[in-house]
């Protein structure tokens, strides 16, 4: 859960240029968290497959569009097994 918190985007993107991920955010995502807070607001973050030699994870946040650096989306890209207690 902590890599969660202390993932930051390594840049937001505009709509304009958010536009070039459109066949990929038609996709599944590789991964999709949902994290509510007390006050009941979700927060929603969707992680898609690296592409080609794009060096940087594109995701979404909620509605907006984000970049991450690969270093920072393994941390989170876990397997279901690794969150079960043994």
């Amino acid at each position: 859960m902590e890599s969660i918190f202390n993932l930051q985007a390594d840049r937001i993107l505009s709509q304009e240029e958010a536009k070039k991920y459109d066949s990929l955010f038609a996709t599944q995502p590789f991964l999709q968290i949902e994290i509510q807070d007390i006050a009941k607001k979700t927060f929603g973050l969707k992680i898609y497959p690296p592409q080609g030699k794009n060096k940087l994870v594109v995701a979404k946040m909620n509605e907006e569009s984000i970049l991450l650096q690969p270093q920072a989306a393994a941390l989170v890209m876990r397997r279901r097994e690794y969150f079960v207690m043994k």
